[in-house]
C-alpha cells in the first residue's frame, strides 16, 4: 500500500518544476525577453511570472535590464552553465554511444583524439568476435589513409594537419586523391576506407563535436571488407555511427 508521503515524493515540488519550465523559456528566448512574451511562451499569467522572476533575480538565476525591463538569465545561471560544461565527459559519452553501435552489429571499433603525431587511439571496444589487428590503444593512425584521419583532415583547421598530411603525400596525383577523399568525408559527414591501412579491413569514422563546434574526438567502426554494405559511407551502419557521434556530445 502506498502512503501519502510516497505519493508526495513522486510528485516532487511543483514550484521547482515551474521554475525549471520558466528557466527553459529564458534559455530558448536566445536573448532578453519581455514579460508579456514570456507569458505568451509559457502560458502563465504575467502576475504569477513576475512573482517568480523577482525571486529568481534575487538569487541570481534571472536578471532584468534597467533600460527596457526585459528579463534574461542571471549570473548564477551562467555560472551553472559553465560549471556543467566543464564537467562534461565528451569522450565518455561518445564511447558509450559508439559501443552500443558496435555491440549491435558485432563490430570492433575505437575512439581517437588528435595529438602532435596525428590521430591516436584512446579507447577500443570489441562488439563481437575481436578482429586481430594492430589497432590497439596508443596506436597513431595515418592522417591521409585512415577513415579516422580523413575526419580530422575534414574538420580540424588546416594548419593543425598540413605538416603531417604533407609527410604522407607522394606528389600532385596523391594530393588530388586526398583532396577528393576529404571532400567526400565532408559531404557524407563520415570517413570511409576499405583496405588502405590493413588489407581486407574496412573502417567508418564519424566526428564528435563539442558544444562550441570544435572537433572533440572521432569514433570509428571497423570490420572485414564489405562489412558496411555496398553503400559504405551512406549505408545503414554509417547512419547509425553518425547518430552515435551526435549522441556523444552528451
Amino acid at each position: 500500500m502506498t502512503d501519502g508521503s510516497d505519493i508526495e515524493e513522486r510528485r516532487g515540488v511543483q514550484s521547482i518544476d515551474f521554475v525549471g519550465h520558466l528557466l527553459e523559456a529564458l534559455v530558448k528566448a536566445n536573448g532578453a525577453i519581455t514579460l508579456k512574451r514570456l507569458s505568451d511562451e509559457t502560458g502563465v499569467p504575467a502576475a504569477k511570472l513576475h512573482r517568480y522572476l523577482t525571486s529568481l533575480i534575487r538569487i541570481g538565476l534571472a536578471s532584468q535590464r534597467q533600460n527596457d525591463a526585459r528579463y534574461d538569465l542571471g549570473p548564477l545561471a551562467i555560472r551553472l552553465g559553465l560549471a556543467a560544461l566543464g564537467r562534461r565527459d565528451v569522450i565518455g559519452f561518445a564511447e558509450n554511444a559508439l559501443n552500443a553501435v558496435l555491440d549491435r552489429h558485432g563490430l570492433t571499433g575505437h575512439l581517437s583524439v588528435w595529438s602532435d603525431n596525428g590521430p591516436v587511439i584512446v579507447r577500443t571496444h570489441h562488439g563481437g568476435r575481436p578482429l586481430v589487428t594492430s589497432l590497439g590503444l596508443g596506436r597513431v593512425l595515418p592522417v591521409t589513409r585512415s577513415a579516422t584521419g580523413l575526419v580530422f583532415l575534414a574538420y580540424l583547421p588546416p594548419n593543425a594537419t598540413r605538416e603531417l598530411a604533407e609527410l604522407e603525400t607522394a606528389g600532385p596525383e596523391d594530393q588530388e586523391k586526398i583532396r577528393q577523399a576529404v571532400e567526400e568525408t565532408r559531404e557524407h559527414g563520415i570517413g570511409f576506407v576499405d583496405g588502405t591501412i590493413i588489407p581486407g579491413l574496412a573502417a567508418l569514422s564519424a566526428p564528435v563535436f563539442d558544444f562550441d563546434g570544435s572537433l572533440a574526438c572521432v569514433v570509428t567502426a571497423t570490420g572485414m571488407a564489405g562489412a558496411f554494405g555496398p553503400d559504405g559511407a551512406s549505408g545503414a551502419i554509417a547512419r547509425e555511427l553518425t547518430a552515435a557521434a551526435e549522441l556523444g556530445r552528451g
